[in-house]
């Protein structure tokens, strides 16, 4: 049984896929929510597939599709657009997701792509992987099995939570606390609060000293600008 949770899915969208896995007996719909709910989903059910819709990603989303395939290796993405770009697909691959669709997709598509990222299987279209070519064998396991390898830095996470992760990435890209709460829809308060928890577990007396030491480490991505 693949545990299924939607994500940021339009609610024409939604409802189609609700009449089509109403007649699964092998997909279970958990729940539905926000890129900001994501993190408590995915903890509290243990979630197979996130079935992800984007149109334009920001940092925000794609740090923590990061942050969930470091944290629960076992929850796969499978993220859905008529609008992708190179360079998206790229960012998305090098944070480990292996499933890309459309949204104009067959039932019996749509099936086969949620099980197959469900068990850990790469689900691409061609025309898709006509586009990613070079990354997308780059990225696949060398024994053939069709599963992503991260190839992105690794995170600090026996240092900072996931969230704190975020935050030192926004710090790097030179974002004021106004504007990472805004991205993270959090409030200014909370941004604070991660910024000062960071530079206690970091051993650094401000920002720029955290920024440095992390890019010294390679815990930031100085070319993530989408």
């Amino acid at each position: 049984m693949t545990k299924l949770i939607t994500i940021n899915l339009h609610m024409v969208l939604m409802e189609g896929i609700k009449s089509v896995l109403n007649s699964q007996n092998n997909i279970e719909l958990i729940a539905t929510g926000k890129i900001h709910e994501l993190e408590q989903l995915v903890s509290t059910y243990r979630i197979d597939t996130v079935l992800l819709q984007c149109e334009r990603l920001n940092i925000y989303e794609i740090e923590m599709i990061r942050s969930m395939r470091e944290n629960y290796p076992s929850t796969h993405f499978l993220v859905i657009s008529d609008s992708f770009t190179i360079s998206t697909l790229k960012k998305l691959i090098r944070v480990g997701v292996i499933g890309f669709t459309q949204q104009q997709i067959s039932p019996e598509e749509l099936i086969q792509a949620i099980s197959s990222v469900g068990k850990g299987q790469a689900y691409v279209p061609l025309y898709i992987s006509e586009l990613i070519l070079p990354d997308y064998k780059e990225s696949l396991n060398i024994h053939g099995t069709n599963t992503f390898i991260q190839l992105e830095i690794r995170k600090p996470f026996h240092l900072l939570t996931p969230k704190e992760c975020i935050v030192i990435q926004l710090l790097a890209e030179g974002k004021s606390n106004n504007l990472i709460a805004e991205t993270m829809k959090i409030s200014d308060k909370t941004v604070k609060n991660h910024v000062s928890s960071i530079l206690l577990k970091m051993e650094v007396k401000d920002r720029t000293q955290a920024v440095i030491k992390a890019i010294k480490n390679g815990w930031v991505d100085l070319n993530n600008n989408l």
